[in-house]
């Protein structure tokens, strides 16, 4: 289907274009990180200068420093971010993931699991489990709700704020 609109007139190519694709689950709780996609050809430092007030800007490969919210990227399969070059030429693109982190990767890893052998093992019972999995991409607790709203706002209307001045060249 994204293949279809890229041609046509809902298609955003000679547009300025700052998409942030929304993530939870991965990374310290109620914090972001800025991921940006291996086909990026802009660099961590240039989305940290549109985005200062980041937490912290990754490459989706991870680094190897131990604190990534990007390791185990470089195994997926089935990313967004090849189809980034079809949405957009030449209009000084970025394309992020704006990653909030939830709970310890090990209890998100454990709730996926679990949910995924209730779906193909015990369909009655699934719907239990996915509490699971959600408890583990969304933390109910006033703190995170706050932090994640105050966050996710700030980078969408520097988003909306950079969109709009490079419309105007």
């Amino acid at each position: 289907m994204l293949r279809s609109l890229v041609g046509s007139e809902m298609c955003i190519r000679d547009r300025p274009i700052t998409w942030i694709d929304v993530h939870t689950g991965l990374g310290q709780s109620g914090k972001d990180t800025l991921l940006l996609p291996r086909s990026a050809q802009y660099s961590r430092d240039h989305v940290h200068s549109v985005f200062p007030e980041a937490e912290s800007v990754q490459g989706m490969v991870a680094s190897g420093d131990g604190d990534d919210v990007s390791a185990g990227y470089q195994l997926t399969r089935g990313t967004q971010d090849g189809y980034y070059a079809l949405l957009s030429s030449g209009s000084k693109p970025i394309f992020a993931v704006q990653e909030f982190g939830t709970v310890s990767p090990m209890v998100v890893a454990r709730a996926m699991v679990l949910e995924n052998m209730a779906f193909h093992h015990d369909a009655v019972k699934q719907p239990v489990w996915a509490e699971y999995t959600r408890d583990a991409f969304y933390v109910r607790t006033r703190e995170w709700k706050q932090q994640v709203l105050k966050r996710g706002l700030a980078v969408l209307f520097r988003s909306i704020r950079r969109s709009a001045e490079l419309a105007k060249e």
